[in-house]
C-alpha cells in the first residue's frame, strides 16, 4: 500500500511527514504515531494492537528510500520509528539545517533578497506542528510571501 506519494530521502523530511500525517488521519491511525493509542497490557489485545502498530510501521518503512528504511528499520514499534525519525530529520538536526541553510544562501528568489527568504524560512520553522497546514500553504505560494504577509496568514490560523 502506498501512503504517500513520495518517497522520505532525508531532505524532503517536512513535506514527507505532512502527507504522512495527513494520510494515517484519514485512515484513523494517526493515534499510533503520536503516542495517544499506546500498547495495551492486555495479552489479548496487545496481540490485536501490535498487528495494527506493524501494519503502520511497515507503511512508514515502504514510504522511504530503501536507503533510509535500512536505517530505521529496528525501531520496535510506529511510534519509536516516527520519532527517530523526527529526532534525525526534524528542524533541530543541525547537519540536515546547515544543509539547507547553505543551499538558501546560494538561492536567488526573483527580486527577493536573501535575507528576506532566509527569515521567513526562519520564521516557518520556529512554527510548532500546530501550523504544519498554513506553513504548507505559505510555502506553496509563488512567489514566496513577505514575511509580514506569512505572520499575518499565521495570526489567523491561531484565532
Amino acid at each position: 500500500m502506498t501512503l504517500v506519494a513520495s518517497p522520505l530521502t532525508g531532505n524532503n523530511y517536512l513535506p514527507w511527514s505532512i502527507a504522512v500525517k495527513t494520510s494515517l488521519e484519514a485512515k484513523d491511525k494517526i493515534c499510533f504515531i503520536d503516542g495517544s493509542f499506546p500498547a495495551p497490557t492486555n495479552p489479548v489485545l496487545f496481540k490485536k494492537w501490535k498487528r495494527v502498530d506493524s501494519m503502520i510501521k511497515a507503511w512508514l518503512l515502504n514510504s522511504m528510500t530503501k536507503e533510509m528504511s535500512d536505517t530505521f528499520i529496528y525501531c520496535v514499534s510506529s511510534k519509536v520509528l516516527w520519532d527517530t525519525i523526527e529526532k534525525r530529520l526534524g528542524e533541530n538536526n543541525g547537519p540536515l539545517r546547515y544543509q539547507l541553510q547553505r543551499e538558501v544562501s546560494s538561492l536567488e528568489q526573483g527580486s527577493d533578497s536573501r535575507e528576506e527568504s532566509t527569515k521567513l524560512m526562519q520564521f516557518l520553522m520556529g512554527l510548532n506542528p500546530t501550523f504544519d497546514n498554513v506553513r504548507s500553504q505559505i510555502l506553496n505560494l509563488e512567489p514566496l510571501p513577505h514575511i509580514d504577509k506569512a505572520y499575518s496568514m499565521v495570526l489567523r490560523v491561531e484565532k
